[in-house]
């Protein structure tokens, strides 16, 4: 548990906290989603930008709980230095403490304080036998997890592109984090009557109430099925949310069977939604994607249509990424 690992001494001597250079500033990531041809640079600051903030995230903790950390300055400055000695490691796969003090310019006690911080994070391994360090495949792990989202944008957005010229509606691609929904995509409506949703790209919704999130719940791996079933509050929006288990069961076993999801209101007033699970090789949902319309102009034949486009749009996405796998 985080609470029993004790960052105390890696707090920087005097001496040591000095101006950070420019190495030490965090990679901006955001334009990743905006230029699919610069992939790999991307992604490789991507791996190290993901780590920085989870390193940073659990120092802020520790902060908090514990008090160690005397202000935010410090804080950062600790950061940079832990973040310096991943670099480090990432290029020489296997070095001694005193090999890299003399690297990442910081005394040895320090630095042995850091390599034994990171090596409880699991972000670090030290042999036992030579008692020089390496790092482990946790940073690849939250690497991938980088690239799958980039993936997703690569093969979803022009298929996107294409249903929303065809439509002229609102488009969301979104995926389950921690049991959570979160929009990776969204194409704005080009109508002068449109829906103005709160979605926003990073940002989470509701599970239950709305059709990316029915969709995901109802075709993720039936062990996450039942955790979020036991963990997530049904909260109810409007009149049409579903606001219990048995209902909201019955609810995902009609999306099973009908191979789409759908949102009547459930969520925000006046906004109706059809949702088609992304899925993997498995047939559990990598990401789910939706048109979002407003109430009165969806009809029941442009229901049915725009579920069908959803649906082949969802599958064409799908397979694209099943083939990007396969080479």
């Amino acid at each position: 548990p985080a609470e029993r690992i004790n960052l105390q001494n890696t707090v920087p001597s005097e001496e040591e906290r000095t101006t950070d250079s420019p190495g030490d500033r965090l990679p901006d990531c955001s334009s990743v989603y905006h230029h699919p041809g610069m992939l790999s640079t991307k992604v490789k600051r991507c791996f190290i930008f993901v780590a920085r903030l989870s390193i940073l995230w659990y120092v802020h903790l520790k902060s908090v709980r514990t008090g160690v950390m005397g202000s935010t300055g410090e804080a950062s400055k600790s950061v940079a230095k832990t973040m310096k000695l991943l670099e480090t490691l990432a290029r020489v796969p296997d070095a001694g403490v005193t090999e890299l003090a003399e690297q990442v310019g910081m005394h040895k006690s320090t630095t042995y304080r850091f390599l034994n911080s990171l090596c409880e994070l699991k972000y670090v391994h030290r042999h036992p036998h030579t008692e020089r360090y390496s790092t482990t495949l946790k940073l690849f792990e939250l690497g991938s997890a980088v690239v799958q989202r980039i993936e997703f944008w690569r093969e979803a957005h022009p298929i996107m592109e294409r249903l929303a010229h065809e439509t002229e509606e609102t488009l969301h691609l979104a995926t389950l984090e921690d049991d959570r929904l979160v929009y990776l995509h969204k194409i704005e409506s080009t109508q002068a009557l449109r829906v103005s949703m709160m979605s926003r790209i990073g940002q989470s919704a509701p599970l239950h109430c709305t059709g990316l999130g029915k969709c995901l719940v109802a075709y993720a791996p039936s062990s996450v099925r039942e955790r979020i079933m036991q963990s997530h509050p049904l909260a109810k929006f409007t009149d049409t949310t579903i606001s219990s288990e048995d209902q909201l069961r019955s609810e995902l076993e009609r999306i099973r069977a009908k191979g789409y999801a759908v949102d009547n209101e459930e969520h925000e007033p006046g906004i109706r939604c059809v949702a088609a699970p992304i899925e993997g090789p498995h047939g559990h949902a990598l990401a789910a994607l939706s048109i979002s319309v407003p109430s009165v102009r969806l009809t029941e034949d442009k229901f049915e249509d725009y579920a069908e486009r959803v649906c082949d749009a969802a599958t064409e996405i799908s397979s694209r990424l099943r083939y990007r796998v396969r080479t």
